[in-house]
C-alpha cells in the first residue's frame, strides 16, 4: 500500500520540512512522494495522514489529527467492516486506527445477566461467547459487535442504548456535535468509530504498545496479567504528541465491544500495585462503572 499526496494544510513548507514530515493522501489523487503506511501514522481529519516522526508536529498538523494508525494489517479488520468500507467505495482496506481521546469514561458495558445472543442467531456477532485468550486473539470483529448492539438497543428513541448499553451510546455519538467531539469526526471514506474487538485491543497493546503477545494466542486461560509498564509508555509517546488527546495512565480500564457470557464483556485493564503496572487481558462485569470508552475505525 502506498499513499499518495493530493493537498497541503495551510502551514509553510519550512514548518513540514523542518519537522520532518510529508503530508499523503490515503486514496487517489497524482502521486509526487510515495510512503509506506506504517504504525504510529498520523491520521489528519480529512483522510490524509504523517508519516511518523520524533519530531514535533506543527500547530496545523496537531490541530487536524485525530488519532493514530495502530494496524496496517488488513487482516485484522473484521468481516462486517470490510463490507461496510466497500458500500463506500474502498475496495481495499488499509489498516486501523485509534481514537486520541476516549469517547466517555467509566460507564456499564450493558446489560447484567443478559446473553446477547440468547436467541441463537447465526447472524449475530456474539454468537460466539469470547471466553478464552485465544478467541480474544481471534475476534477482530469490532465493526459488527458495535453495530449490533447500537442497532438492536438504539430501536426505540435510544433508551436501553443510552441508559444500559452506555459505552455503546457513547461510542456511537464520538465524533459528532452531539458530544462535542466532532473535531474527530471520521472521514467518509472510513468505518466510522466503533469500540474495538478484544482483538483489536490485542493488535493496539502488540503494535502501539509494542508488547509481545503471541505466546498467548493459542491459550485457553480466560485472562492473563503481565507487566504493562512498556506498553503504556509506548503509546504515550504517540500521543503527548497531540495537545488534545487523552494519554493512558495508570489505574484505568477499557471495554472491548466483545461479550465473554451473561456476566462479564471482554477489557483491558491497566492496573498498578505497589509501582508496578500490570495489563490485565480479562473480563468485567457488564455493569462494571470504572472501564471507559476508546473508539477505532478502519480505512
Amino acid at each position: 500500500y502506498t499513499a499518495t499526496t493530493t493537498k497541503e494544510y495551510a502551514v509553510s513548507p519550512n514548518d513540514i520540512t523542518a519537522a520532518n514530515y510529508a503530508l499523503y493522501k490515503v486514496d487517489g489523487g497524482i502521486t509526487s512522494m510515495s510512503h509506506t503506511l506504517q504504525v504510529g501514522d498520523f491520521y489528519m481529519n480529512d483522510g490524509s495522514l504523517l508519516a511518523s516522526s520524533t519530531e514535533i508536529l506543527s500547530a496545523a498538523h496537531k490541530k487536524a489529527c485525530i488519532g493514530i494508525i495502530y494496524s496496517t494489517d488488513a487482516s485484522r479488520i473484521g468481516d462486517a467492516a470490510k463490507e461496510a468500507l466497500r458500500q463506500k467505495g474502498v475496495t481495499t482496506p488499509h489498516g486501523l486506527v485509534m481514537a486520541l481521546t476516549n469517547a466517555y469514561d467509566g460507564c456499564w458495558w450493558g446489560e447484567f445477566l443478559k446473553d446477547e445472543n440468547s436467541s441463537g442467531d447465526v447472524r449475530a456477532p456474539f454468537k460466539y461467547n469470547t471466553d478464552q485468550l485465544l478467541k480474544q486473539y481471534k475476534n477482530v470483529d469490532g465493526y459488527g459487535e458495535t453495530h449490533w448492539i447500537i442497532n438492536e438497543y438504539g430501536k426505540d428513541g435510544n433508551t436501553a442504548l443510552q441508559n444500559t448499553y452506555i459505552a455503546f451510546y457513547h461510542a456511537s455519538r464520538y465524533g459528532t456535535a452531539d458530544s462535542e467531539t466532532s473535531q474527530y469526526a471520521a472521514p467518509n471514506t472510513t468505518t466510522g468509530w466503533f469500540i474495538p474487538s478484544m482483538g483489536q485491543w490485542w493488535d493496539i497493546l502488540s503494535y502501539l504498545g509494542g508488547i509481545d503477545l503471541r505466546s498467548y494466542r493459542t491459550s485457553q486461560n480466560n485472562y492473563v496479567s503481565i507487566f504493562a509498564g512498556k506498553a503504556v509508555n509506548n503509546m504515550n509517546k504517540y500521543l503527548e504528541k497531540i495537545n488534545s488527546a487523552t494519554k493512558f495512565s495508570t489505574g484505568s480500564y477499557f471495554w472491548s465491544s466483545s461479550e465473554e457470557n451473561s456476566v462479564n464483556a471482554c477489557s483491558v485493564g491497566l492496573y498498578s500495585s505497589n509501582d508496578d503496572l500490570n495489563l490485565y487481558l480479562y473480563a468485567s462485569h457488564k455493569n462494571n462503572i470504572i472501564n471507559n470508552v476508546r473508539c477505532v475505525f478502519a480505512f
